[in-house]
């Protein structure tokens, strides 16, 4: 993987599709930690 002018271009054209993915991994994990403590809250 070469690591410069090509790593910078494909970072250009792929940024939206990194952000997003990343927002939705994100936002799985935020809603599965509140998830979790409101179980664990009504189970206490």
């Amino acid at each position: 993987m070469l690591v410069g002018p090509a790593l910078y271009e494909w970072l250009s054209h792929n940024l939206f599709d990194i952000a997003m993915i990343a927002a939705v991994i994100i936002a799985l994990i935020y809603a599965g930690f509140t998830i979790s403590r409101k179980k664990g809250r009504y189970r206490q």
